[in-house]
């Protein structure tokens, strides 16, 4: 087998390189002599730098470890994509076949009081709908069971609060409770963030990104360990929020 090449790590041997071109052009501006060492060290480290680039990427190849299908189909701070692939969790009849295990750890981790009583049957056979249009507003997420809860969640990206978008999204889930034979006090309303602001109607609990990354890795663990498709794709999904949506918050408060 060909002995591997001692290498320099590719973070390394960048800022070498660029110290060096840059130092190299500076004399050769300033001076206009080459100075033959300093080119000499700068060819030895350019073809350190390719020979790690080159062994990354036989092993990578191997494993492709950077690939994450959500940043390919661009989910990024899409709040319509983050609502769907959501709603796909939570719903009891989606093609993960997990029932409704994400819904229920959803529900405990943030534990609102009027949920407290519900039974095992309560997580089956429920509806939930993205996008859905009321009379004054539109939810972006809405999971619903007749006679037993009616759960509205408004999903903000790097994004406020339209005008008294919260107020009619409120008076909108009041009406649809009484549509489907729910007691007001069965209803739970979510206003689901990245940032600081919190919503303007008090019927809103204030969430948190960070909160629904905590679920993920909850439910991530809680799927059958020979169930590799369902948890990479979880995992994926977490890599993605981080970076895409936490990572934000994080540089809000930074500033």
């Amino acid at each position: 087998m060909r002995e591997k090449p001692e290498l320099l790590s590719v973070d390394t041997a960048k800022q070498i390189l660029n110290s060096y071109l840059s130092k190299t052009k500076e004399a050769i501006i300033e001076s206009n002599i080459y100075n033959q060492k300093a080119i000499e060290q700068y060819n030895l480290l350019k073809e350190k730098y390719f020979e790690r680039k080159h062994a990354l990427r036989e092993e990578e190849a191997s494993t492709s470890p950077n690939i994450n299908v959500f940043d390919i189909l661009e989910f990024t701070d899409n709040e319509m994509h983050h609502s769907r692939f959501l709603a796909w969790l939570f719903n009891c009849n989606g093609t993960h076949s997990q029932g409704g295990s994400f819904l229920r750890i959803f529900l405990e981790k943030l534990n609102p009081p009027r949920f407290s009583k519900l039974q095992d049957s309560d997580y089956d056979d429920y509806d939930v709908i993205t996008e859905e249009a009321d009379e004054n507003s539109r939810i972006d997420i809405r999971i619903w069971k007749r006679s037993s809860f009616l759960i509205n969640i408004e999903n903000k990206i790097n994004a406020i609060e339209g005008e008294e978008q919260t107020k009619w999204e409120n008076i909108d889930a009041i009406i649809k409770a009484d549509e489907i034979d729910v007691d007001k006090n069965r209803i739970s309303n979510f206003f689901l963030t990245n940032r600081r602001e919190s919503p303007k109607d008090d019927s809103f609990e204030h969430i948190f990104w960070e909160e629904i990354r905590n679920c993920l890795n909850i439910f991530s663990n809680s799927i059958d360990s020979n169930n590799n498709n369902l948890r990479q794709i979880i995992r994926q999904y977490v890599c993605s929020i981080e970076k895409n949506i936490i990572a934000y918050k994080r540089s809000e408060e930074d500033e």
